[in-house]
């Protein structure tokens, strides 16, 4: 795609994924100069989820048991690629830790 004409034949639909790689990999094209955005298609939500038995049950109730360990104790599992940016951004935002898990089968 980085190195089709751009004669309007070649177009790529391509998930969110797509720029987020950068962050991730040396990739041989720069995801948001090589390519011209035409238009969101979709929305995909992600959500948050937990063993039944965990006890917090609201986002708030999340940051209130983070906030009440050491940190980094709360882990999330995940695969690269939003799915590892977004409680990423959520810890951030909310200002705690959390420890990152790869794995392969959690999407």
């Amino acid at each position: 795609m980085a190195r089709a004409a751009p004669d309007g034949h070649t177009l790529a639909l391509v998930s969110v994924g797509h720029p987020v790689n950068a962050a991730f990999y040396r990739l041989p094209y720069d995801t948001m100069a090589d390519f011209s955005f035409v238009t969101l298609t979709t929305r995909t939500p992600l959500v948050l989820c937990a063993a039944p038995g965990f006890a917090p049950s609201t986002p708030e109730e999340l940051v209130r048991h983070a906030r009440g360990r050491p940190p980094g104790a709360v882990t999330f599992a995940g695969t690269s690629g939003v799915v590892r940016l977004a409680p990423v951004l959520f810890a951030q935002r909310a200002g705690v830790e959390f420890t990152y898990v790869p794995y392969r089968g959690s999407t």
